[in-house]
C-alpha cells in the first residue's frame, strides 16, 4: 500500500519529469536552429555542439525516468540542475546551461560600478572562449535553485515515510 505522500512525491516528480523533457527538446530545437546557418564546423564547434547535444539529452533522459515514477531518477536530476545554478564569464571565458526556464540574478562588473544582473533565459547552452573581454559576470539561476531545495525536501518526505512505514510494519533500518 502507497501512502498519499509517496503518491504525491510521484506526482511532483512526474511533474519534474515533464519539465525536463520540454526543456532538453526546446534546448535541442534552439540550438540546432542556431547551428543550421553555419556554413563551416571547426573543432572546438564540433566540440561545444556534442557537449550541448549531451547535456540537453541528458535532461531528457532524466525527465523520462522521472515519467516513468523512478525514484531513484531524482539522484539524477541533481546533476541536470547542479550545472544550471550558476552563469559565470570571466575574462571572455564563460558558461551558462538552462534546460527548461532560468531566472537568473547577479552581478556584472564590467566597470568600476557593478550592475545587478536580473534575467530571464529559456533552455540555452553556451560556452564563451575569448569571445568577450568582459572583466566579470556572475549570475545565479533561481529557478534551478528552488528545484534543487525542491527536491531535497521531495527526498526527506520519501526517506521519512520510508523510516515510518518500516516501524509500523515491524522491519528494521
Amino acid at each position: 500500500m502507497e501512502s498519499s505522500i509517496i503518491s504525491r512525491v510521484r506526482r511532483n516528480h512526474k511533474l519534474l519529469g515533464y519539465y525536463f523533457i520540454v526543456g532538453g527538446v526546446l534546448g535541442l530545437a534552439v540550438m540546432f536552429m542556431a547551428y543550421a546557418g553555419i556554413q563551416q564546423f571547426i573543432l572546438p564547434l564540433i566540440l561545444i555542439l556534442s557537449v550541448s547535444v549531451l547535456f540537453f539529452a541528458f535532461s531528457i533522459y532524466v525527465g523520462v525516468k522521472l515519467v516513468k515514477n523512478n525514484l531513484d531518477a531524482s539522484k539524477l536530476a541533481f546533476y541536470v540542475l547542479i550545472p544550471q545554478l550558476i552563469q559565470i564569464q570571466i575574462l571572455g571565458i564563460g558558461f551558462k546551461f538552462v534546460s527548461g526556464f532560468g531566472l537568473f540574478c547577479g552581478l556584472n562588473m564590467n566597470s568600476l560600478l557593478s550592475n545587478f544582473l536580473f534575467k530571464f533565459s529559456p533552455s540555452a547552452f553556451l560556452v564563451h572562449l575569448n569571445s568577450d573581454q568582459q572583466f566579470f559576470i556572475f549570475g545565479f539561476n533561481l529557478i534551478a535553485a528552488m528545484l534543487l531545495l525542491f527536491l531535497i525536501r521531495q527526498r526527506k518526505l520519501v526517506a521519512t515515510e520510508v523510516k515510518m512505514m518500516n516501524g509500523f510494519f515491524g522491519k528494521d533500518n
